[in-house]
């Protein structure tokens, strides 16, 4: 591979080089253009500030600000120090100094590590300055960007220095890592190299996906792909908040901590979709463990691990777990047994013989080795006279398969956490030895969240002192040593592990501890360990237990708690987020373990939450006001927030809008024609009935409200790709009398609309119809009263006027009333009890708005391909299970395996339900359903199959597979819900086929898309 020839020299060359890359689009092109104007502008503007500098040091948080930044100084040809926000003012002085860094540029935040370098060496400083994208977006190029910036890229610059990172420092002081022009032109290419080698293009995208960027910038890289930049965030947090948006990428780069974090989460919810429907999720750093693929497995996520370093161009993927076995890519399904591959299985990327090679270590031990002058190593890397590097990462090799290699550990002894971070055990053991009650002592961690420490006591020494005494002493020098340990690497006390008396650490022949027989022979003593501290089942509440709770000083406990786990010295500001001062996800466990004991159980995920000192006082003021339940907080369902939410509503209802009794009842003209306000039109939903109601001669104009999604995208552009994907006649949009596309911004004052605007809609508009809403499930109630009942209060009020009030529909879910105890559920209005609707803030949210809407509701349920085409999206739950099951597990075991489920099928085709709900809203008011009582609409189908014979018919279809017993029984509701009301207005729903009479079309589309192969 020349590396020259995969860089244009002019850039007059750039737009013909982007297109030639694989899978590149048009529509990726504008993106780029605009992005490299902007960059193009700053760095002119930054010219005559830095162009003389030799290196210039960047310490700011990650933003999509840092990132325009970076290609800025990129312009200008000044190499660029990385330094991570971890450093301390001492580690960030010693890689300046180790650069020649002759300028410092910083983020406010780390304003105290610039007084350090300024003081310290005297160098040039500047604060990262403010980059208002909104305005540069729009300037042309600066006219004398020729002059100021230079384009012509030769051979001479393929070794110059682009960019400088550094190692950790978790083995001693951090060192800087220079890389070149010709290294990242490698970094960027191995990987999609490898992919289109192994034809495995299916994990490379196009200009379409959407990546989802949660790793460091600099360290990922996105090929033909757009990319979503996301600043910082706490990891349980991310996850906790925004699992369903998730859907819209295709891609995921993420460190392991939040790959932990991301398990956490699905195992917690019990929803792993929005990951199963991306290409890839990719990591790297730290190895998976067992129990971690095992999950990856059962779930079907598509999975890739990358390993490399600082120094060290990434040489070996992991590729996704079962499929790597097989060398070939598809989905999985669970029931595939783990004793088929070995977990941590890593295999070279193609070509990689030439750059890197196993070394015999230590008896069936091999440690990854990096050739001298391979394009993988940074400049200067070597540790071997012959210019070799020795990685000092061991593997074993795979009993599996030929070419896997099995991750087993560091040759130094560096312990890689579950996050990815590595913790130098050494320096640790070292001041711990230091203490003469001290016999032996080895840290331990690896694979773990956090660090710990077992400890031999001299029994000579501790015989005299009592338990207390010596537990204290212990306690302080471990204190002692996380002094000078990083923070992810400090050991607490809750990790310290005093074997008995009578027991001995296992030693070598060199009188040290041999770490992994260690951990063999207290194996079940470390795992309590590390369960009793990551757990809270052993915490006693003693706030819970006392007759005056109002006697617990709760600020001052948590202040107390607080600064125990913080430190005492520490300088915390009470409105600002603790992860922002110094909390680590560790030290939150610890936290919540101490307001557990002393205030009030919390869950996990209370100060995600809760960031600050202030919300967390008051939160725990609030949960301790009410009597003690038992049952434990992240077990429960807080149905008073629904309360809340609804009775704020109902008190806004009775003031802003004008009663039913009040409203003039106007009688409408049979031949009126409708003009309809609609949300949700770039659904599939939303989308059918937008074209149905252009079909019908009945309606004069449709007002389309689409969210603004801040692409270069319009608004009718989003509807027309929706009415493609749907093969919905895009003809219809193009009638500009008929269809007006207008942005929807509900929750801004009259919608966000002009004064004028809003009034001429209010003077036209005779159906205003609510289908768009977030389906998230892992929301609370209160999320989407910001993000939806908010906005739709403003429709409602919108709808509201004395004479003839615009007739509402809401297209609402069987998840408001899915709780309720009746056999049958009648179209009325359900009782205000939210126990009716399912725990989750999407049912929550759905039945507040049936309660606070006296007008029509059209209530669904799970909707398949439509009768014509089949056409059902590949990305539905029911779609990925059966052609995942039926289909790709056959490509893995030869025939393909579905689970015999206790449920029947009650799916209504996806046209028949867009059609009954248009009815619906056209009726005339003598055919219309007002009456108190009728104005729900149950939009299901009334036929149903047993899961059984859709099984039957898959088989009768060509589709082979086993049925086999599932881990644990789907419960579905065995509700009937009646359909009286909707079957008067749309008798056709009595008819509906089941999906046993569409499975043919529905197999045929999927079978045209390739989705679907016999």
């Amino acid at each position: 591979m020349d590396s020259f020839k995969s860089l244009p020299s002019h850039e007059e060359e750039r737009r013909a080089y982007l297109e030639s890359l694989p899978l590149a689009t048009e529509a990726l092109y504008p993106v780029v253009k605009t992005l490299d104007r902007i960059s193009s502008n700053l760095a002119c503007i930054l010219h005559p500030i830095l162009a003389d500098y030799s290196v210039v040091a960047l310490m700011e948080s990650h933003s999509v600000y840092y990132y325009i930044f970076s290609l800025a100084i990129y312009k200008l040809r000044i190499p660029i120090l990385f330094l991570s926000t971890r450093n301390s003012s001492q580690s960030a002085c010693h890689l300046l100094k180790q650069v020649g860094a002759q300028a410092f540029v910083y983020g406010e935040s780390y304003s105290h590590i610039k007084e350090a370098v300024v003081e310290e060496l005297d160098i040039k400083h500047l604060k990262m300055p403010d980059i208002d994208i909104d305005k540069m977006i729009d300037h042309p190029l600066n006219t004398d960007s020729d002059k100021l910036l230079d384009r012509k890229f030769t051979r001479k610059d393929l070794l110059k220095t682009l960019l400088i990172v550094h190692s950790s420092g978790t083995t001693g002081i951090p060192k800087a890592v220079p890389w070149s022009n010709q290294y990242l032109m490698y970094y960027s290419q191995v990987v999609q190299y490898t992919l289109i080698k192994r034809s495995q293009t299916d994990f490379m995208g196009d200009g379409n996906d959407i990546a989802i960027n949660l790793a460091p910038l600099l360290k990922t890289q996105s090929n033909n792909l757009r990319l979503g930049v996301i600043q910082w965030v706490p990891l349980y947090s991310f996850f906790a908040n925004f699992p369903h948006p998730l859907m819209k990428f295709s891609k995921m780069v993420a460190p392991p901590s939040y790959i932990t974090q991301m398990i956490h989460i699905m195992k917690e919810t019990g929803d792993a979709q929005p990951f199963q429907k991306m290409r890839v999720i990719m990591s790297g750093g730290a190895p998976t463990s067992k129990d971690m693929d095992e999950f990856l497995q059962k779930n079907k996520i598509r999975f890739v691990s990358i390993h490399g370093m600082s120094g060290l161009l990434k040489v070996r993927t992991e590729p996704y777990k079962k499929l790597r076995l097989i060398e070939c890519v598809g989905f999985l399904s669970s029931g595939f047994s783990l004793d088929r591959f070995d977990s941590n299985t890593f295999f070279f990327t193609e070509g990689s013989e030439d750059h890197a090679y196993m070394e015999p270590f230590d008896e069936d031990c091999y440690q990854l080795v990096v050739r001298a002058g391979s394009f993988f190593l940074a400049t200067g890397v070597s540790n071997r006279e012959n210019g070799d590097y020795a990685t000092k990462d061991l593997f074993i090799k795979s009993k599996i398969k030929d070419d896997g290699y099995i991750y087993v550990g560091r040759a130094d002894d560096t312990l890689i956490m579950s996050s990815g971070e590595k913790t130098e055990p050494l320096p640790i053991e070292n001041i711990i030895r230091t203490n003469p009650i001290v016999s032996h002592c080895t840290v331990i961690g690896e694979g773990r969240p956090c660090p710990s420490v077992l400890i031999e006591l001299n029994f000579e020494v501790a015989k005299k002192f009592f338990l207390d005494r010596i537990l204290k002493s212990v306690q302080e020098t471990v204190r002692k040593s996380n002094t000078n340990a990083l923070r992810h690497s400090v050991i607490l006390p809750e990790m310290i592990k005093i074997i008995p008396l009578n027991a001995k650490l296992p030693l070598s022949d060199k009188g040290t501890v041999v770490r992994k027989r260690a951990i063999t022979q207290f194996e079940d003593e470390i795992n309590e360990m590390y369960s009793d501290f990551l757990s809270q089942s052993n915490k006693r509440i003693k706030a819970d237990h006392s007759s005056d709770k109002n006697a617990v000083n709760i600020r001052a406990k948590v202040f107390e708690s607080v600064y125990r786990v913080m430190g005492s010295k520490a300088l915390l500001q009470n409105d600002v987020s603790l992860f922002k001062q110094g909390l680590t996800s560790i030290l939150a466990i610890q936290l919540r373990n101490y307001i557990s004991e002393d205030i009030h159980e919390v869950p996990q995920a209370f100060f995600y939450e809760q960031q600050t000192i202030e919300r967390i006082i008051y939160a725990l003021e609030k949960i301790t006001a009410n009597e003690f339940n038992p049952v434990p907080i992240d077990n429960q369902f807080d149905y008073q927030s629904t309360t809340d939410i609804l009775n704020k509503y109902l008190q806004r209802a009775s003031e802003d809008l004008i009663s039913q009794t009040e409203i003039v009842d106007v009688p409408s003209d049979n031949d009126e024609e409708h003009v309809v306000l609609l949300t949700g039109a770039t659904g599939s939903l939303g989308a059918y009935i937008l074209w149905k109601l252009l079909d019908n001669s009945k309606v004069k104009k449709v007002y389309a409200l689409v969210r603004n999604n801040k692409e270069e995208t319009t608004l009718l552009d989003r509807i027309i790709e929706t009415f493609r994907e749907q093969n919905y006649p895009v003809s219809k949009l193009l009638d500009s009398n008929r269809i007006e596309v207008l942005p929807m911004r509900l929750e801004q004052n009259k919608l966000g609309l002009s004064t004028q605007l809003y009034e001429k809609l209010k003077s036209e508009v005779t159906i205003v119809q609510a289908c768009g809403w977030l389906i998230d499930f892992n929301q609370s109630v209160s999320y989407y009263d910001t993000e939806c009942i908010r906005g739709l209060y403003n429709l409602v009020k919108f709808a509201n006027r004395k004479e003839r009030s615009i007739p509402f529909h809401f297209v609402s879910s069987i998840a408001a009333s899915s709780g309720i105890c009746n056999k049958i559920i009648r179209e009325v209005p359900m009782p205000s009890d939210p126990k009716i609707a399912a725990p989750m803030g999407y049912g929550q949210s759905k039945f507040i708005v049936e309660q606070l809407l006296q007008y029509l509701v059209e209530k669904k349920r799970q909707l398949c391909g439509d009768r014509t085409t089949g056409l059902w999206k590949t990305t539905d739950t029911y779609p990925l299970a059966l052609i995942g099951g039926g289909s790709y597990m056959k490509k893995l075991l030869s025939i393909g395996q579905l689970p015999e489920l206790n449920m029947t099928i009650d799916w209504l085709p996806l046209d028949i339900a867009g059609d009954a709900i248009v009815s619906v809203m056209t009726k005339n008011g003598k055919e219309s359903v007002h009456t108190k009582n009728s104005y729900i609409f149950h939009i299901v189908n009334p036929n149903d199959v047993p899961w059984s014979s859709l099984l039957h018919s898959l088989k009768k279809y060509g589709m082979k597979f086993d049925i086999v017993e599932p881990e644990s029984w789907v419960k579905e509701s065995s509700h009937k819900w009646e359909i009286k009301n909707i079957g008067s207005l749309f008798p056709d729903i009595n008819n509906a086929p089941t999906i046993l009479d569409i499975l043919p079309k529905c197999l045929g589309f999927w079978q045209s898309i390739g989705f679907y192969t016999e």
